[in-house]
């Protein structure tokens, strides 16, 4: 058996007022009728009663969404009697994703607090009263602006209603009552709207406007973002350009010094005041042995080694990879890289 009806419509004085099922006389002394149908609806109060206390449809069918509606009807009363309210804060996120060099991430991601939370006071509460061809379960009227109200319970806001809020600049919160225990009574239910609800806005004219104003900066931000990153992407292409090329000219220059013999790398370095570094027993050319980085391309000492200096280098505690090498070809390759030139076989050899 589904969630048993207690809160159903009772005539007092001429009007009908929402009641719950403790509050009534047993039986169809109740005198009560179904929120959602208008059906006569006898009370199941009597204490002596194992069953729990609820209304039940009186020589009619049950009704589908009672128990919905009487949620619904109850947040309205509710609403009608509070005095003040905490409207929801809005967070708004500003992403622009990266298209161009997506493996950067996106180019702004961030969550801005637009509107915070505020207390409201209620001078009155309009309930369902026509606005346009729509007609919002609340309007709170408070001392600067009018708040639509809209009690989610079994529908969500349709988005022709959403339209219209924000096509008339309106102000309007949606309510969210859909997971509420359906036997919730008056004061649980205003105790979890006043402290613990789940709200969102639909319309906010205020946030809106900040949003925009926000957008502009946020907008120049992303382009001056974009710029930077096209001039990061241009120095790196470029230094991916240049090792690529470096070491196309180094491989060049590798092989064309290796089937240098020792007179010709002499003659070599007494004409351009050079010291080239070569393996003796295979012909490879390994980095300056003085270097403080022994992997990079050229020697960071840039130096002319003549035999007192490689004298020095060699024997001061040198490791046993010293030995075994007597020229160097980055000093060379260095000058050789930047466009300088060095003899005519040279350059046939590395523009081919």
């Amino acid at each position: 058996m589904g969630v048993k009806l207690e809160n159903a419509y009772q005539l007092i004085d001429g009007q009908q007022k929402l009641v719950n099922i403790l509050d009534v006389p047993n039986g169809l002394a109740c005198n009560c009728t179904c929120p959602a149908c208008n059906a006569q609806l006898i009370a199941k109060n009597n204490p002596k009663n194992k069953v729990r206390a609820h209304f039940q449809h009186y020589k009619s069918l049950e009704c589908e969404h009672a128990v919905e509606t009487s949620v619904h009807l109850l947040a309205k009363e509710v609403f009608s009697e509070l005095d003040h309210y905490v409207l929801p804060p809005i967070y708004h996120r500003f992403y622009e994703k990266d298209e161009k060099y997506r493996g950067w991430g996106p180019i702004i991601d961030r969550f801005d607090e637009i509107v915070k939370p505020q207390k409201i006071r209620i001078k009155k509460c309009l309930i369902e009263q026509q606005v346009g061809r729509f007609r919002p379960d609340l309007i709170l009227i408070c001392d600067d602006r009018q708040v639509h109200i809209e009690i989610y319970v079994t529908h969500e806001v349709e988005q022709a209603k959403i339209d219209f809020l924000k096509q008339n600049e309106i102000d309007a919160i949606e309510i969210y009552l859909k997971n509420t225990d359906r036997s919730i009574t008056k004061e649980s239910l205003k105790e979890l709207l006043l402290n613990d609800p789940i709200t969102e806005w639909i319309n906010n004219e205020q946030a809106n406007l900040r949003i925009t104003d926000i957008e502009k900066v946020v907008n120049k931000e992303i382009e001056q973002e974009k710029e930077r990153r096209d001039k990061e992407f241009k120095i790196i292409d470029h230094k991916r350009k240049k090792k690529k090329h470096f070491e196309r000219y180094m491989n060049k220059g590798r092989d064309w010094i290796r089937n240098k013999t020792d007179f010709q790398i002499r003659d070599l370095e007494n004409k351009h005041n050079y010291s080239i570094f070569k393996k003796l027993q295979d012909g490879k050319v390994i980095d300056c042995p003085i270097s403080s980085n022994n992997s990079s391309h050229f020697c960071t000492n840039r130096c002319r080694f003549n035999a007192q200096l490689w004298k020095k280098t060699a024997f001061k505690g040198s490791p046993d990879w010293y030995y075994g090498y007597t020229k160097c070809l980055y000093d060379l390759m260095n000058e050789r890289f930047y466009g300088q030139g060095l003899d005519e076989e040279w350059e046939n050899n590395l523009d081919n």
